[in-house]
Order: C-alpha cells, then structure tokens, then sequence
C-alpha cells in the first residue's frame, strides 16, 4: 500500500495506486474510532477543551497583570476577558449536559463535593464563604 505522498511523487503511479489508496482511505474512515464517540460527541469534548485552554490563558494574563490590565492596545480587561472565557466554558458544558454526555446532578454534587473538600487546601479565602451558583 502506497502512502499519498509516495505515489504523489512517483512519476510511476497511475489510477489504479490512486484508486487503491481512496479505497484504503474509505474503509479507515468508515471504521468505528477506537474511543467510539461519536463525531458529535468528540466535537462538544473539542469545544469544552479548547473553551478551557483559554480560560487557562486569561488565568495566566491576570496573574501577570492583574485583573484591570488590558492589552497594551487596548480591548476588555483581564477580567472582563476571563469573565467572557469563564461563560464560554460554561456554555460548552450545558451542551454537554443537554446532550446527555454528563449529568447535570452528577456535576453538581461532585461541586459540592468539592466545595467541602478544599477548604482545607485554601489558605486566603476564608472559612465561611459560601459559594453561590
């Protein structure tokens, strides 16, 4: 079996490479993907993963320059910009949720887990605060 570009190089190559690599194509693309998600359920994990890359981003940028910095050539402040990524991430997850991938309860008693779970891991925020949502 050819790779495309060894037979886009080879002057040698006629239809019949051709034809058989789009065959091999074919049957790969018709394969089951071995995590088995669907296209739609990888492109809503796509979503949320590149929505939370960014908000690691804004995270960086406000630790360098505070929350009231802004890009030198001026735009939203740093939290203006994490505000925005904080609801993009949000967003991605009610798609997530809406489309049965996770469990709406399941994500929140795992926040209120949580919740329970850092205090002791915090050492700025105070022992009483309660967390809103």
């Amino acid at each position: 079996m050819m790779h495309t570009d060894d037979w886009l190089d080879d002057p040698e190559t006629g239809p019949a490479d051709v034809k058989e690599w789009l065959e091999h194509f074919r049957r790969e693309s018709d394969m089951e993907h071995f995590n088995k998600l669907t296209p739609a359920e990888s492109e809503r994990l796509a979503l949320l993963s590149e929505e939370c890359g960014e908000v690691v981003q804004a995270i960086g940028k406000v630790l360098r320059h505070g929350f009231e910095g802004t890009h030198p050539g001026g735009g939203p402040t740093n939290r203006e910009a994490l505000e925005r990524e904080c609801g993009d991430v949000y967003l991605a997850i009610q798609r997530l949720i809406s489309a049965g991938d996770i469990d709406g309860n399941g994500m929140s008693q795992a926040a209120d887990d949580k919740a329970k779970s850092v205090v002791r891991c915090l050492h700025h925020q105070g022992h009483n605060v309660e967390v809103s949502r």
